[in-house]
């Protein structure tokens, strides 16, 4: 049978941990807010999200993308509108497709058959002239492209898109552009307290193709959440007291055959303006899950792309596309220059028109997640009860018995919040409750102890010049692991340099000298150990660092690359930083390498010092010394870029260095191609291919490239040293068996 021994209560213990409790039983019933808490809430959110999210392509919309390939196709973006009218009757004709909604404005008129200039000439110089008046009337509705479509979009499935101006947009918020489409209720049709999204003015399609459309809706999402995200979007907002409808809730309506819209209040009655808030809408058997404010959560798929995409020059040739049988039609655009993107709980750069895709079919699947009005009053108890068992209950526990209570409260409550969330599509809250228990564990248990750290304090004796505090930490929680004799690891070492650093220091204040110095290594040195480095030593004015030990690192490479990435990303903040203080600015170098080195405390006994050697440590000072001849701030080796190739580098030579007789190819790290442009990412193409050309000593073609390359970007010391290495070899042919290794003739 299990005793349980409880100590004797403490009166200051257990009022202590009431009013933690109070604060958060306060925050549960709205009287105190908190941003970091709806922070913590929102990344919450985004955590079951992404667990529950399916991660399959939805087949039932389909996207018609004006994209990059459509752009060269058919010319740049906006098209003319007969070309757009021929879009939809190929879908509506030829694809049969079941609905069609449009995620781009038509709000200017389209001017480019030169009507108007036929027009000026008949109404003008030209008015008494029969011939050209015959002419001018004759032609006068086929060059009328806006009329050409007008007519393509009568009686036809076709939503077109409009956006609304609030107090928070751009410009002037009370601009009105265009037509809008009839309100879906009209003011007095609904509660008028119920505190929909206001608008202040719109931007609408030209009022003769709103006229011709069957429906049309919103596409502006007003409301991202203080961190940037887009979760959730309004199914209705307010403009001058009438109800309009969003782009995805006209795209269902439409589908179903325009069914009126109706309002769930909770609480009240009908007709009463005494109410509990907006609950849900009802479009015939479809019931949308809302907020008070007519918001609806976005229930995202998966991450981008979830639906199919099509390109629209395709659509407009007629080839055969399976996926357009039937299907809900969303015309969009992933082209540079015209995404409309957005950050999303799945993705950070995610497509507009995906996102009202997502919310048209999670409201036919029923996957809409909301948050009942009764979850308040819920949450209100859970908090209370929790506090109260923790606050008098843990006080009298011991250590083992308050940890295990708190796991047991813990799961308990994450497995029936994601259970209500999965199963019920309900959202209920929970950082309150978790942090409540965090808090007053954390409370309790440092009531119970002392801070007793001699061991860490050991660590940080032996360690803490070297290494962030972090890395102390996590070495605490095994020290035995850790001493400081020596052994060979698998790690990446790092050199930094000032350049022309003898002639600045030659020609300024030694007091200034120290003081930039010291400013530049203390910035450098919060990188390196942001990103996990050990500092080895300053000498002079470089940095070396490496990455391994003493704590073990398998992404030593990694995280050495992307605080190198880093380092050269703030060398501009800190030059405009020293211009402002009159300090002279200068440039860095970096060089990094990865291998096996041998690693520990090392010296005389006069004096100690933790440190690497060996020949990969010495291959990483040369790296930073070629930086000077290959104009660059970064080189890495190849043994480096191959423990780490997530993301894009720029080969820059195989070369061969002082004491070193096995050659080394070198690279230049440019960061993730998700950050690259199109056009970099070509010309790095266009670079390797032309290195590659160069080593197989096909000469003509290689300069051609670099010449090119030379021609587009002339700022790269790299094409003009290929260029005259390939010159110089179509003159001097290099020795048979060459195999394109540059000998570098100094350090």
């Amino acid at each position: 049978m299990l005793t349980i021994k409880l100590k004797p209560f403490n009166i200051t213990r257990g009022i202590m941990g009431l009013a933690i409790s109070s604060l958060f039983v306060l925050y549960a019933l709205g009287v105190v807010r908190s941003d970091v808490m709806q922070s913590l809430e929102n990344i919450a959110y985004d955590v079951r999200l992404n667990l529950s999210r399916p991660d399959e392509m939805d087949h039932s919309v389909v996207i018609v993308d004006i994209d990059e390939k459509s752009l060269r196709a058919e010319g740049r973006w906006p098209w003319p509108r007969d070309k757009v009218a021929q879009m939809v009757e190929n879908l509506v004709n030829r694809y049969q497709v079941a609905l069609i909604g449009f995620d781009v404005l038509f709000a200017e008129s389209d001017n480019t058959s030169g009507l108007n200039t036929l027009k000026s000439l008949a109404e003008g110089p030209l008015q008494q002239d029969p011939a050209y008046q015959e002419q001018y009337e004759r032609l006068k509705p086929l060059l009328d492209l806006d009329g050409r479509f007008a007519r393509a979009l009568q009686d036809t499935p076709v939503v077109l898109g409009y956006y609304f101006l609030n107090q928070h947009s751009h410009g002037d918020a009370s601009s009105t552009v265009g037509k809008l489409p009839p309100p879906v209720l009209l003011s007095g049709e609904y509660p008028a307290r119920t505190p929909f999204v206001e608008a202040t003015g719109y931007g609408a399609p030209l009022p003769r193709l709103m006229e011709s459309a069957a429906s049309a809706g919103f596409i502006d999402m007003p409301l991202v959440d203080t961190d940037g995200v887009m979760r959730k979007m309004p199914m209705l907002q307010s403009y001058e007291g009438h109800l309009y409808e969003s782009f995805a809730l006209a795209m269902l309506r439409q589908l179903m055959g325009n069914p009126p819209i109706e309002l769930n209040m909770q609480g009240g009655y009908e007709g009463s303006e005494i109410n509990l808030g907006l609950e849900s809408i009802q479009v015939g058997q479809l019931r949308i899950p809302v907020n008070e404010r007519g918001t609806a959560l976005v229930p995202y798929r998966g991450r981008f792309p979830s639906f199919p995409y099509v390109s629209a020059t395709d659509v407009l040739q007629g080839k055969s596309i399976p996926e357009l049988d039937n299907a809900i039609v969303l015309v969009g655009t992933t082209a540079a220059g015209l995404l409309d993107l957005r950050t999303t709980p799945v993705h950070n750069f995610f497509p507009g028109v995906e996102v009202h895709a997502n919310m048209i079919t999670g409201i036919l699947d029923g996957s809409v997640k909301h948050r009942p009005s009764y979850v308040y009053g819920l949450e209100f108890v859970l908090v209370l009860c929790i506090g109260l068992l923790m606050s008098l209950l843990y006080m009298r526990l011991r250590l083992y018995q308050t940890l295990l209570i708190t796991i047991v409260l813990v799961s308990g409550l994450v497995s029936w919040n994601f259970y209500a969330w999965s199963t019920n599509n309900i959202d209920f809250p929970i950082v309150a409750k978790i942090a409540m228990i965090f808090f007053l564990f954390v409370y309790h248990l440092s009531y119970e102890f002392f801070i007793e750290q001699r061991k860490k304090r050991e660590l940080t004796h032996l360690f803490g010049q070297y290494v962030p505090p972090t890395i102390v930490d996590e070495m605490s929680k095994n020290p035995e692991r850790f001493g400081m004799g020596g052994e060979t690891r698998n790690m990446t070492v790092m050199f930094t340099d000032i350049r022309n650093f003898t002639s600045l220091s030659e020609n300024a204040d030694p007091q200034l000298i120290t003081q930039l110095v010291n400013d530049y290594f203390s910035q450098m040195t919060e990188i390196i150990h942001a990103h996990r480095g050990t500092i080895d030593k300053y000498i002079g004015d470089a940095i070396m660092a490496f990455w391994g030990a003493p704590l073990e690192d398998p992404q030593h490479a990694e995280n050495a690359v992307n605080a190198a990435m880093a380092m050269r990303a703030a060398q501009p903040l800190i030059a405009e930083r020293f211009r402002e203080k009159g300090w002279p600015v200068f440039r860095m170098g970096i060089g990094l390498n990865s291998g096996p080195m041998h690693v520990g405390n090392m010296g005389s006994r006069f004096r100690m010092a933790y440190t690497v050697f060996g020949d990969e440590v010495n291959l990483g000072s040369r790296l930073e010394g070629l930086t000077k001849r290959y104009h660059t701030s970064v080189i890495v080796s190849e043994m480096t870029k191959q423990l780490y190739p997530e993301i894009v580098y720029r080969e820059l030579d195989l070369v061969r260095v002082v004491g070193r007789e096995k050659p080394v190819k070198i690279y230049e790290p440019l960061g993730y191609e998700k950050f690259l442009s199109v056009s970099e990412l070509d010309e790095l193409f266009r670079f390797h291919e032309g290195l590659e050309l160069y080593r197989n000593q096909q000469w003509e073609e290689a300069k051609k490239i670099f010449f090119n390359l030379l021609k587009d970007d002339s700022s790269h010391f790299v094409y003009h040293e290929y260029l005259a290495r390939t010159l110089r070899m179509m003159h001097e042919p290099p020795e048979e068996g060459w195999q394109g290794v540059y000998v570098l003739k100094g350090k």
